[in-house]
């Protein structure tokens, strides 16, 4: 006999979904017709089904989805009527994401993840905090892959599971020079995808320590376990650059710890996105910069799967949600 979904999934998951479905209940503006609930479902319906399609990233999503997003949240609209119906969205997803996860077959570890996101974004919605750029937030955009199970939150990070390394990357000059682009080819046996690929979240700022990154490491093995065609880890952030060590050594686990457990590591060039991401949070990163002396470049780390997981041999994912 099939056990009740309160038997099976985490109270606390339960207990957020039926917050979010109260809030939206509170939140949904008066006169809203049964057509408009309608759209919202199909909408929501559309997302989560295009996951099968194996996106890569977390940006972009088929364009049939994009054109329901803006026909749901049209550009022009008043920032009043954007917001809210954004938040409608997401709180309707974290409605139904107890159940979708259970299906879903991640393992079970993940279901506090999944709460303390869901839990999150419900906070944020309820104290009428702004997506500063509409659909084109990438906080909103992070956030509406995740509560899709397009991305998966892992204490530290979020992470996709379609990636890849760009072979451009691989061609530039610096890497070519220096035998990583080779070395990266044979530790992958030549398969630059499927890999899992990590994003900094901004809203898990508070777990980007040493012991949160290890146990995001955890994670994201219990994962290659799950997906065995997954080949490794991958990231590129300019926390990689081997010149960090000196410059802000409060932040070299994130590349020592790797890299002592055999992670590669690719240049990805210099670029302003990667120079205000260095700067956005340290003042003597900004002096650097400014007096020439640091110039930050984005670095793409490759952990391999075989040593990711010979760093992390406890973890598994014996223990799934179904």
């Amino acid at each position: 006999m099939a056990r009740p979904l309160d038997t099976m999934i985490d109270q606390g998951l339960l207990a957020t979904a039926s917050s979010a479905a109260m809030l939206r209940f509170t939140l949904r503006p008066s006169g809203e017709t049964a057509t408009a609930e309608l759209a919202l479902t199909e909408l929501c319906a559309a997302f989560v089904g295009s996951v099968a399609q194996r996106l890569e990233g977390y940006r972009q999503w088929p364009q049939p989805v994009e054109d329901r997003l803006q026909h749901w949240a049209p550009p022009g609209t008043s920032d009043l009527v954007l917001q809210s119906r954004l938040n409608q969205l997401m709180l309707a997803l974290i409605e139904t994401l107890p159940d979708r996860l259970l299906q879903s077959g991640l393992p079970g570890r993940f279901t506090e993840e999944y709460r303390r996101s869901a839990l999150r974004i419900t906070q944020r919605i309820a104290q009428a905090r702004r997506w500063t750029h509409g659909v084109e937030d990438d906080i909103f955009r992070k956030d509406l892959a995740l509560l899709c199970l397009r991305m998966v939150p892992c204490v530290s990070h979020v992470v996709c599971r379609h990636s890849g390394i760009p072979r451009s990357t691989l061609l530039l000059p610096r890497n070519l020079a220096s035998g990583a682009s080779v070395r990266v080819l044979l530790a992958l046996r030549d398969r630059l995808r499927p890999l899992i690929a990590n994003h900094v979240h901004p809203e898990m700022i508070d777990r980007f320590d040493p012991a949160g990154r290890e146990a995001c490491y955890g994670l994201v093995s219990a994962l290659l376990r799950h997906w065995p065609d997954s080949e490794g880890l991958v990231g590129a952030s300019w926390y990689y650059d081997r010149a960090i060590s000196d410059i802000s050594p409060n932040l070299a686990y994130l590349r020592d710890v790797p890299a002592r457990h055999g992670a590669l590591f690719l240049d990805a060039g210099a670029s302003d996105e990667a120079t205000a991401n260095a700067v956005s949070r340290s003042e003597r990163r900004r002096a650097r910069v400014e007096d020439g002396t640091y110039r930050p470049r984005n670095v793409m780390m490759v952990w391999p799967r075989r040593a990711l997981l010979e760093h992390l041999p406890h973890f598994s994912a014996t223990q799934a949600v179904v």
